[in-house]
């Protein structure tokens, strides 16, 4: 029998992987031992900008003192200093992911905690991002995902130029487009040179912004063969692109046989040709569809989808403003197949295409403002389904105050399917007129996962008892977390006693997370 006296390093290392979310962890974990630290340094350092990341702004100061002689210079006028002790590790090579907007919110924060004048913040933030975007390209070893989507700023394209071994293996790429500002103009000129050295993209989203002045044909044509040139491109993201929906997605000819997943974000249907779409329905493998704001989609054009080759199990129909018919018409094409559908106009066309059509479907999520929910609920008690989600977004119809709770929650607690074992509930309001009724009225022997997210509304103690007493009825949840918009920054004891309760009693361990985008 084979014995250990120590953990080999890679079941070490496999550990530290599994622990990447908890950096209070990670950290305490870097003082033990050399080994230890040179493997977890490089995973604190592969996200350093995620809003998540407790403090992240003091990654500036790091970054700051990691800079070269020239990069300095830039930043001699603002006078910031930097600690001249050599740095143990050479922090930028670690970098995986680069979003643009993350970084100048974080350099943002910093200049705040170092007292620099609000009324300078611009130019001072610019001149920071500046130069630690040149140090990281110029450091980069192992960059999976570029985003300058949400940049306010983009840096000199020739930043990104000087960094071709660390830019060449990007997997993952977020542009915005745009031909009315020097900004997008540097965009435009980083995406000419990403066009003829990235062939690895998994992932891509592009805002192509056309609504005053249309990209130029030789950007367009750069847009093009980034797309062409990919050798496995999996998911394609594409935002609005008014005047260029068409030449893009035919583009997607050369991706058939690797394309997944499809995201369409305020496209205008009506500019897309035939010829495209004839080109997007011999994508065989696609199983996500995703279209949000879309609008202007026309019954030829669901009669041409009608004939793809490819039938997705995850279908997304959110904010649309095409004709009622056509969502309908969608889930009756490809129904049969989804596993999970998520859309927020339930009409009475959509209740009958969902019950004739969608037999196979294991997630369900329904959003708005819950017209005709009552109509849904005896196909839901009789589904198979394992998820179920309610996210109340807006308030059409009826709207019931707290002495005047609204009957159906009551009904839709009552017809929650048994083979459910995962449950959330979103929305304004409903903390107010939902949670009890749905929880008080629903007993879920497989559930496991209970998920909380109230909008805008505070977390009473009355409402940690609904969710108290529900745990007392269904055992079988290991899993609750309760998601808040920065109302309940401190538990009060009432709180903390029901949170204790439920911890001594069922042995779960509520979990709280303040969100920053609902």
């Amino acid at each position: 029998m084979l014995t250990f006296t120590s953990l080999p390093n890679e079941c070490e290392s496999e550990i530290f992987e599994h622990l990447v979310d908890d950096r209070p962890s990670l950290y305490n974990c870097l003082f033990v031992n050399r080994f230890w630290c040179k493997n977890i340094v490089p995973l604190l350092w592969r996200k350093p900008f995620n809003y998540r990341v407790p403090k992240a702004h003091l990654s500036i100061r790091t970054y700051l003192s990691a800079l070269n002689v020239e990069e300095q210079r830039t930043l001699i006028p603002f006078k910031f200093g930097y600690n001249q002790t050599p740095l143990l590790f050479e922090y930028g090579a670690y970098l995986e992911n680069f979003n643009c907007g993350l970084l100048f919110n974080v350099a943002s924060v910093w200049l705040k905690s170092e007292g620099h004048n609000e009324v300078e913040y611009g130019y001072r933030c610019q001149a920071v991002v500046r130069a630690i975007t040149k140090m990281l390209m110029r450091t980069c070893r192992n960059l999976k995902s570029l985003n300058l989507a949400s940049a306010i700023e983009v840096p000199n394209s020739s930043i990104f130029k000087s960094s071709h071994y660390g830019l060449s293996k990007l997997v993952e790429l977020s542009l915005c487009l745009e031909n009315n500002s020097s900004t997008n103009k540097q965009a435009l000129e980083i995406l000419s040179y990403l066009s003829s050295i990235c062939r690895n993209l998994r992932k891509t989203h592009f805002i192509v912004r056309e609504e005053i002045n249309p990209l130029p044909v030789k950007s367009i044509d750069s847009l093009v063969s980034l797309i062409s040139n990919q050798h496995n491109l999996k998911i394609f993201d594409l935002y609005q692109a008014e005047k260029s929906a068409s030449r893009i997605i035919s583009s997607l000819q050369f991706q058939q046989d690797s394309l997944t997943t499809i995201f369409f974000s305020s496209i205008n249907f009506s500019k897309i040709s035939d010829s495209s779409l004839e080109v997007l329905i011999k994508c065989k493998n696609i199983v996500q569809i995703k279209l949000i704001y879309c609008d202007s989609i026309s019954l030829d054009q669901v009669e041409i989808l009608s004939r793809s080759q490819f039938t997705p199990k995850v279908l997304i129909l959110n904010q649309n403003t095409f004709s009622m018919d056509i969502a309908p018409a969608l889930i009756k094409i490809w129904g049969l197949k989804l596993k999970h559908l998520d859309f927020d106009q339930l009409t009475q066309e959509i209740v009958d295409s969902v019950t004739n059509h969608c037999l196979n479907l294991s997630k369900l999520t329904i959003k708005g403002s819950f017209d005709n929910l009552d109509s849904i609920l005896p196909w839901i008690k009789k589904s198979r389904l394992k998820a179920f989600s309610l996210e109340r977004t807006v308030f059409r119809g009826r709207l019931y105050g707290k002495e005047d709770l609204d009957p159906v929650f009551t009904d839709l607690g009552k017809n929650l399917p048994n083979s459910l074992n995962y449950l959330r509930i979103k929305g304004c309001k409903l903390m107010e007129n939902a949670l009890e009724q749905i929880l008080g009225n629903c007993q879920l022997k497989l559930l496991e996962t209970l998920l909380i997210q109230p909008v805008m509304e505070p977390i009473e103690p009355r409402h940690l008892t609904y969710i108290k007493n529900f745990l007392r009825r269904n055992k079988s949840v290991k899993k609750v977390e309760i998601n808040f918009h920065n109302i309940n920054k401190n538990w009060g004891e009432d709180e903390e006693r029901i949170f204790n309760e439920i911890r001594r009693e069922l042995g779960i361990e509520i979990i709280t997370t303040e969100v920053f985008n609902s």
